[in-house]
């Protein structure tokens, strides 16, 4: 029974296989938005406001800034939570010698918490910053 129900902790495979398809959705998302910006910048897209190319095109590049910090924080929050609770104990037995990055490597759910918590405050700048230019513009 007991063994029943340490073996819970691959139901964590979901919430990482999810996480990992997540995350390289919002890596192509961000691709998009910067080819996006780039036609824009050159004269090929159309954009929303006609003589707003370069505004519009910068606001576009801080979205797929935020794509890409939002994949960022996914792919992390997969890569540690399978080597914190998938196979905790066994890492380098399963795995072999894991040369983990440095900036990867965490110890607890609580650094991990916190790590995150730190790139969606960012995330969220980026947000207001890509915001407040285009409304400012439409008010005058």
């Amino acid at each position: 029974m007991l063994r029943a129900i340490f073996k819970i902790h691959f139901m964590a495979l979901l919430a990482i296989i999810g996480s990992l398809l997540g995350s390289l959705m919002l890596f192509l998302i961000g691709a998009y938005e910067v080819f996006e910006a780039f036609l824009l910048f050159f004269g090929f897209g159309h954009p929303s406001v006609p003589g707003q190319e370069i505004t519009e095109a910068t606001a576009t590049i801080l979205s797929s800034l935020d794509s890409f910090l939002l994949g960022f924080v996914l792919l992390y929050f997969a890569y540690n939570l399978f080597f914190l609770l998938t196979f905790p104990e066994q890492r380098e037995d399963r795995f072999g010698p894991i040369k983990m990055p440095p900036a990867l490597h965490v110890e607890s759910l609580d650094k991990m918490k916190k790590t995150i918590l730190v790139i969606i405050v960012v995330s969220l700048s980026v947000f207001l910053l890509k915001e407040n230019p285009v409304e400012g513009e439409h008010a005058q």
